[in-house]
């Protein structure tokens, strides 16, 4: 087996100076039996880096002076050395025959015609006697790599590869991948379809991040201190297990789902956000907006938004905060609209606070819709009063199943009034307040 071989020349050529730093790397499967192996190198021209054209020639000897050469010459033109580095595959054919060899190098410039310079000394290939390799044990053991300092390199033009080189990637890398063209990066893969490949990150010798494709669910999964955080999956739905921070914006082209509070410094961009929590110092752009929970609002009526035939009982008349009611022996239905519940909201209940202090009758309160196309009057939630009180009471009754908002169709009314439609009692029943309490999937 030919071992590998490294050796520094200077020469003098025209006043330059070129220095040389070869490796033979070579590939046998018996030492009878010859394959082409290659000459590698590191070129400096007058103390420089070459980038330029040379020629090169490669002579096998059987000696490292003098002797008898082996062979006919082998030459070389317009090698192109590229930061210094050259590779070149050389073939003497069949003159092997476990001996050591020596391969004598000359060089000049590309451009010249003129007689090559030899290196001062030749480059000895040793000979393993009666051993024997397979290909795959030979590239493993001699890999077709040039080592300058700092940096490992395989081949040359398109399919250079460079390992913590300085150019043409940004300098100070530790491993850098550049492709002038193109799609440029690397790939990790699995042999099945229901494979996870993955990266994982370290820090101090501790593997704490991961992120990985699970074939089997087709989910992108990134997992980071015993847990997993957040994934994408196979309907490119980007879901959070986990509170986030996003100091800039988020741009998400589908779905935004979040399990856990999401506090965004900049801008919220998707078609449709769904979360329990969102606090955005920015703007946020989507065409649907939904919570995980239904959210709750609450929509207050005050006593002063109550009319016709109404009056308010001031707080000294009874001891109690002011009241809406009407003067005794009146039959009168006293109205107060309501205008504010959130569009498309589901009228879960509505709470009363109310005086009753009459042992004669009770008071109702209903919350009717009425269609605005047709004067069609629907009841949507109705109380009653428990009488003989001095004091303020509340009452929630709930509302008719699947009640939804539509304030585009209908007009929202509280009515309220006596059981038999007279007020018996002299300001002693009246409403102090109403609260329609209602949930929203969405925004307001």
């Amino acid at each position: 087996m030919l071992s590998n071989n490294t050796l520094l020349y200077e020469v003098g050529k025209n006043m330059k100076n070129l220095t040389c730093l070869l490796i033979v790397f070579s590939s046998f499967t018996s030492f009878v039996i010859a394959e082409p192996f290659v000459v590698q190198g590191q070129l400096r021209d007058n103390g420089s880096i070459a980038n330029d054209l040379y020629d090169f020639e490669f002579e096998l000897w059987d000696a490292s002076t003098s002797g008898s050469q082996i062979g006919t010459v082998l030459s070389f033109e317009d090698i192109d050395v590229v930061a210094g580095v050259f590779t070149v595959e050389v073939d003497f054919g069949a003159v092997f025959t476990g001996t050591p060899v020596w391969v004598q190098t000359n060089i000049r410039l590309g451009s010249s015609v003129g007689a090559f310079s030899p290196l001062p000394s030749r480059i000895q290939i040793g000979a393993a006697p009666q051993a024997q390799h397979a290909i795959t044990a030979d590239i493993l053991l001699n890999p077709d790599w040039v080592q300058a300092p700092g940096v490992l390199w395989h081949g040359t033009g398109n399919e250079t590869v460079l390992i913590n080189r300085s150019s043409p990637v940004v300098g100070g890398e530790v491993f850098g991948v550049q492709n002038n063209g193109g799609f440029s990066g690397l790939v990790v893969s699995s042999p099945s379809n229901s494979s996870q490949p993955y990266i994982a990150l370290a820090a101090n010798n501790t593997v704490d991040t991961y992120q990985w494709y699970d074939g089997n669910t087709d989910r992108w999964i990134f997992w980071k201190s015993g847990a997993q955080r957040f994934y994408i999956d196979s309907a490119n739905t980007f879901q959070m297990l986990e509170d986030a921070v996003f100091q800039g914006n988020v741009d998400i082209d589908e779905t935004l789902y979040a399990n856990s509070n999401i506090d965004a410094i900049g801008t919220v961009s998707a078609s449709s956000v769904v979360t329990d929590t969102l606090s955005v110092s920015g703007n946020i752009s989507s065409d649907s907006f939904n919570y995980n929970t239904d959210q709750m609002r609450s929509v207050t009526i005050s006593l002063w938004e109550f009319s016709e035939n109404a009056s308010i009982v001031p707080t000294d008349f009874s001891g109690l905060p002011p009241i809406v009611s009407v003067p005794v022996n009146f039959s009168a239905v006293v109205r107060a609209y309501v205008n504010t519940m959130p569009q498309g909201a589901k009228i879960v209940d509505i709470e009363v606070v109310y005086l009753d202090d009459s042992t004669r009758d009770d008071l109702v309160l209903t919350l009717i819709s009425e269609s605005i196309l047709t004067g069609t009057q629907t009841v949507l939630a109705q109380t009653v009063s428990s009488g003989d009180s001095p004091v303020l009471q509340t009452a929630i009754s709930p509302a008719v199943a699947n009640t939804i908002v539509d304030n585009e169709s209908n007009i929202y009314i509280l009515d309220m009034n006596t059981v038999d439609g007279v007020w018996s009692d002299l300001f002693i029943m009246g409403i102090r307040a109403v609260i329609i309490h209602c949930e929203v999937s969405a925004p307001d």
